[in-house]
C-alpha cells in the first residue's frame, strides 16, 4: 500500500489526462506566439519544423514571467553560454565539492572539558577556538564560586560546598558562558595564545536569544541560569538599551513560568508537579536574580520596575527556616512597613543564606526610594514629602 494518496487511477483518469492533453497548446508554439492547431500527435506548425510536440506539467500564459522583463540580445546569449559551461561542468565540481566536504570532517580528538558535559554541533567546533586546559577550567571555576556567584547567586552556597565538581552536572552552554565570563572579568590569559576570547563572548550574546532558545516551552534550569548570567555580564559591561531591553525579556520569561509564585505553583501548575524540593529550590535563586537585574536596571535608568515586590509569593530561603521550625517561609512584605519584620525573621534563620537574605531586603528598601524619586515631578510636592519620609523611616527600622 502507498503511503500517499494516489493522483487518479485506472481508466477514467488516464481518459481524463487524453481530453487535458487535447485541448492543450503545446509548449513550441506558447513560446513562439503563434497560433495551435492543437493538432495529436504533433500540430502542424511542429511537423513542418521536424519538432515534437511538448507539454509542461503546469500550465502557464504565454511570454515571459511575470516581473521579468526582456533582456538584450547580447545578455541572453552570453547567459546561454555560461549555463552551457555550468552544465558541463557540474559533475566535476560536484565531485570537487564531496571531496571538500569530506575532508572538512574532523578527526577523532579528546573532546574539550568546556563543552564534555554535552555532545556539541560540530558545526560550532570550529568557533569555540582552542580547548580549555583543566587546569584552567578547574581555576574559573573556583574563581566563579569565589566572586561572581557571590554577586549573582545562580548556586546555593550549600550546593558549592557539598560538591567539588558541580559544573560537571551542567549544561555544556552554560558551563562555557560561566567560565569566558569568568576569564574576562578577571582579565585571565589561557594558555592558547589564538583564544579569541572577546571574540567567543561576542558571538555568545548575539547567538543568544530568548524566543530561538525557549522555542514555545520551558527553558531549562541551566539554559535560565545562561541567561541569567549573560545579561548580568552585559549590564554591567555594555549598559545601555539592548542590556535593558534583555532584562525586560528575561523578566517576563520569569513571569510566564510562575517564577514569581513557586511557594504554590506545584499546587496550581501541573508542569511543576514533579519537580523536585531541591530544583525548586534552585529556581527560587533564579527567581531572586531576575529581581536582583529588574531592580539594578530600573534604579540607574529611573524607569519604573517590571516586578512588583507586593506581589511575590514567592519564599526567601524555604530550607533554612523549616530546619529553625517556623510555621510558614519568609517572604517580602505587601505592605514595605513590614520589612523590619522580615529582618528579624532572617536574622533568625540560616546563617549561610544571612546575607543573601539582607541584601534582598536591601534592595528592596532602594526599590522604595528610586519609586519615590521618580515621582518627584508627577505628584504634589507635600505628597512626595510624606512617601519619602515613610521610607526613610523604614530605612530606619530595618538599620
Amino acid at each position: 500500500m502507498s503511503a500517499s494518496p494516489s493522483s487518479g487511477g485506472g481508466t477514467f483518469g488516464a481518459a481524463t489526462s487524453a481530453h487535458r492533453l487535447s485541448t492543450r497548446v503545446c509548449d513550441n508554439c506558447i513560446r513562439s506566439k503563434v497560433r495551435c492547431d492543437l493538432g495529436q500527435p504533433s500540430c502542424t506548425r511542429c511537423l513542418e519544423r521536424g519538432k515534437t510536440c511538448s507539454y509542461s506539467t503546469t500550465r502557464r500564459r504565454p511570454g515571459p514571467a511575470p516581473g521579468s522583463g526582456r533582456q538584450p540580445r547580447g545578455i541572453r546569449n552570453r547567459r546561454h553560454s555560461e549555463d552551457a559551461t555550468i552544465q558541463g561542468n557540474s559533475i566535476s565540481e560536484d565531485t570537487i565539492s564531496l571531496a571538500a566536504a569530506v575532508s572538512d570532517l574532523p578527526s577523532e580528538s579528546p573532546v574539550s572539558l568546556v563543552t564534555s558535559h554535552a555532545p556539541t554541533q560540530v558545526s560550532n567546533q570550529s568557533s569555540q577556538g582552542p580547548n580549555i586546559l583543566p587546569e584552567e577550567e578547574a581555576y574559573l571555576a573556583d574563581e566563579y564560586f569565589k566572586s561572581i556567584n557571590e554577586a549573582i547567586p545562580l548556586f546555593s552556597t550549600a550546593a558549592v560546598l557539598s560538591s567539588k565538581n558541580i559544573l560537571s552536572d551542567c549544561n555544556s552552554e552554560l558551563v562555557e558562558a560561566l567560565l569566558l565570563i569568568t576569564a574576562k572579568l578577571l582579565g585571565f590569559k589561557f594558555a592558547s595564545t589564538h583564544f579569541d576570547l572577546d571574540g567567543r563572548i561576542d558571538q555568545i550574546l548575539s547567538n543568544t536569544t530568548l524566543q530561538e532558545d525557549t522555542a514555545g516551552d520551558f527553558p531549562s534550569l541551566d539554559l535560565f541560569r545562561k541567561f541569567c548570567l549573560l545579561v548580568f555580564y552585559e549590564f554591567h559591561q555594555f549598559p545601555g538599551q539592548q542590556a535593558w531591553v534583555r532584562i525586560g525579556k528575561i523578566v517576563r520569561l520569569a513571569y510566564w513560568m510562575g517564577l514569581d509564585r513557586l511557594d504554590i505553583i506545584q499546587s496550581v501548575s501541573p508542569e511543576w508537579s514533579n519537580v523536585s524540593d531541591a530544583d525548586l529550590q534552585n529556581w527560587k535563586l533564579v527567581w531572586w536574580c531576575v529581581y536582583r537585574l529588574d531592580s539594578y536596571a530600573n534604579l540607574s535608568s529611573g524607569t519604573p520596575y517590571q516586578v512588583d515586590e507586593r506581589l511575590v509569593n514567592t519564599s526567601l530561603n524555604h530550607q533554612g527556616q523549616l530546619s529553625q521550625g517556623f510555621a510558614a517561609p519568609c517572604r517580602l512584605p505587601h505592605d514595605p512597613c513590614g520589612l523590619p519584620d522580615l529582618l528579624l525573621l532572617v536574622k533568625a534563620g540560616s546563617e549561610s543564606s544571612l546575607l543573601f537574605n539582607i541584601h534582598l531586603i536591601t534592595i528592596t528598601v532602594l526599590r522604595q526610594f528610586g519609586r519615590a524619586m521618580s515621582m518627584r515631578y508627577l505628584v504634589p510636592h507635600e505628597s512626595l514629602t510624606v512617601i519619602l519620609l515613610d521610607a526613610e523611616h523604614g530605612q530606619i527600622r530595618v538599620c
